[in-house]
């Protein structure tokens, strides 16, 4: 993220930059009077919701080393929490950056304690933010950006200082060991005469020396290799000064040359450096952090609110996209129905035309095809004359005493329990015995026979006798045709045969469109 503002604040001044892509401008300046921080809280008034960022440049900033023992999560968190709060009880200002973790022994990690110890120079500024809601990114120090510098630039050194010269004759020096800031200090430079100022340069160099000697920072006769920014003729009278040593190895470095290589395309002077340093921050953010949760809690509302936002907008592209596809599946609908529509209207008219060129009818089509569809049903229920023909044939070749008078046939309906309707031919079969010996008994055995062989056929289901040349029934007295041999030598009997049930024709299920079935 691109922090377009920069507060960049020093025991006297707050001054306000702009950054954007390659250059960096100054907006404001203010001084530290009760005026200004009035004037200030008016300025900021005006564009409060930009996100922001402060950078503190003064002396009063302190660093300690320690080891803690090596924990992690919220344990982590707590533990340094409540060593920060320790070391420096009289600011809020403070943060515990883990430098590295020890190889041997209890392998602890090595910690670096800082904090602004004077709150009061930030604290004006920070009221006046805090009453607009600016979305305050965090609080930065100057020694946290020269760590910033070494990473960026990937320069890798056991002991290094970055030095620089910034406004009101002030040179930082930032101790880094193994690209891990471990100290940094901040002195006036005599800047009246090039002379005066490398004098000035060399003794603090050799001053910060012995004070991270102290500290036992640096090992005794260890060499420091010396990084110093500057620019022009200055540069060039520092380079032809600052002489390597058995403890010092110099390295100038152009300040527009490093500029120009993390993107700030501007000429700066070489008392010029805090405008680098607020574009570096601009770009990118370092370890550490000295903006409480009080300090940064419209930052948080802001990126939440940006986020929001965007998830509104990408909301809006899915449901228009959404949209867009059901609107051009509606249009291509309508076109279907359309052309449906057209060419229902050609059939019509084309229906008109034939129906125009028919001859008038009495009847309307759906009684002609009510009446086709009931003949197929009749058809199809009638009675198969062949079927009752070729069984009783079969079946007078064995029994040649048999004459048949008549033979009729038909179609019964028989249900079943379930109410089902069967279909089943019926012929019924008038006969009479030619030759009737004028035996009762033996005249009815010959039509028992004739039955019997009419009901193993395995088409017939069964033989049913309407009449017997003999009553057999208890209820009625013996009587039978035998009674009229005298005049008639005839014996007669009519039977009733069932053939089995056919299968149903498509046509005697079939319902027409007028509701009309088709069994008559």
């Amino acid at each position: 993220m691109v922090i377009p503002r920069i507060f960049y604040v020093t025991s006297t001044t707050l001054a306000v930059f702009h950054c954007e892509k390659g250059g960096i401008e100054l907006l404001a300046k203010f001084e530290d009077a009760a005026a200004s921080v009035a004037a200030f809280g008016k300025y900021v008034a005006q564009q409060s919701d930009v996100p922001s960022a402060m950078v503190v440049d003064v002396v009063e900033e302190e660093f300690r080393t320690e080891h803690i023992p090596h924990v992690i999560g919220t344990d982590r968190k707590h533990l340094l929490a409540r060593k920060t709060s320790a070391m420096f009880r009289q600011t809020p200002f403070r943060n515990a950056q883990i430098i590295k973790r020890e190889k041997r022994g209890r392998k602890d990690d090595l910690v670096l304690f800082s904090a602004l110890t004077r709150p009061q120079i930030m604290e004006p500024w920070l009221a006046k933010l805090r009453s607009n809601k600016v979305p305050l990114v965090g609080i930065y120090s100057m020694a946290m950006l020269a760590q910033l510098l070494v990473k960026r630039l990937n320069i890798e050194h056991s002991n290094m200082e970055v030095l620089s010269i910034q406004q009101g004759e002030l040179l930082r020096q930032s101790f880094v060991n193994d690209r891990a800031l471990k100290s940094s200090r901040l002195a006036y430079l005599d800047t009246e005469s090039d002379a005066s100022c490398l004098k000035s340069i060399l003794s603090e160099v050799e001053r910060n020396h012995q004070y991270l000697g102290r500290l036992q920072l640096l090992k005794i006769g260890e060499p420091v290799v010396v990084y110093l920014l500057s620019e022009g003729e200055q540069l060039e009278y520092l380079h032809a000064g600052c002489v390597d040593s058995d403890r010092f190895k110099f390295n100038l470095l152009d300040l527009n040359d490093v500029a120009a290589k993390i993107g700030l395309d501007q000429t700066l002077s070489a008392d010029q450096s805090e405008l680098f340093f607020c574009y570096l921050l601009s770009r990118w953010l370092p370890e550490g952090n000295y903006g409480a949760g009080i300090e940064r809690r419209y930052y948080k509302q802001y990126r939440l609110r940006n986020q929001l936002k965007v998830a509104s907008v990408l909301l809006a592209m899915v449901s228009c996209g959404w949209s867009v596809s059901h609107v051009l599946d509606g249009y291509a609908l309508s076109q279907t129905t359309a052309d449906l529509s057209e060419h229902i209207e050609m059939l019509a008219l084309d229906y008109k035309r034939q129906a125009a060129a028919l001859p008038d009818l009495n009847y309307s089509p759906k009684v002609i095809r009510a009446a086709v569809v009931n003949d197929q049903a009749l058809q199809a229920r009638k009675p198969s004359a062949l079927g009752a023909l070729a069984i009783v044939g079969s079946v007078l070749l064995k029994h040649k005493n048999v004459a048949v008078d008549e033979l009729s046939w038909g179609v019964e309906v028989m249900v079943d329990d379930f109410g089902e309707e069967t279909q089943v031919d019926v012929a019924k079969i008038k006969a009479h015995l030619e030759q009737f010996p004028q035996d009762f008994q033996r005249a009815f055995q010959q039509v028992d026979a004739f039955t019997k062989d009419l009901n193993q056929n395995p088409l017939v289901q069964n033989v049913e006798a309407l009449s017997l040349p003999l009553s057999t029934s208890p209820k009625s007295s013996l009587t039978g045709e035998s009674q009229r041999i005298g005049l008639v030598p005839v014996a007669k009997f009519e039977l009733k045969i069932r053939l089995k049930p056919r299968e149903h024709s498509p046509t005697d299920s079939q319902v027409d469109d007028g509701g009309s079935s088709g069994n008559s």
